[in-house]
């Protein structure tokens, strides 16, 4: 069944792939779907491992923090170096596992 998308990118991550959705789309900007097939079909062999609400809640949290963190980068309030020391404190706080695939 096809399903129409408005995706601005779609990236593939390891065994999932990545949506990223225009701005004027309600809802999340970026989403994930599991790979269970490929076109040979073959499934692809992976554990998945659900994520708690507390685990959802501390990802979105570091997101929200490093963005924050980008934009007074960007805006020259803080230094590269600076950046990059708030990022390791908000990677030890947070403990995301997804940030190894977050842009």
């Amino acid at each position: 069944m096809q399903m129409a998308m408005n995706a601005i990118f779609i990236r593939k991550i390891k065994e999932n792939i990545r949506f990223h959705l225009p701005p004027w789309l309600p809802g999340r900007r970026c989403f994930f779907m599991n790979i269970i097939e490929v076109k040979d079909g073959s499934p692809i062999k992976g554990e998945t491992e659900p994520m708690s609400e507390e685990q959802l809640q501390k990802e979105y949290d570091f997101y929200i923090a490093e963005s924050i963190v980008g934009m007074l980068y960007k805006e020259g309030k803080i230094t590269q170096d600076e950046l990059h020391k708030i990022s390791a404190l908000n990677r030890q706080k947070f403990s995301p596992k997804l940030a190894e695939i977050m842009p």
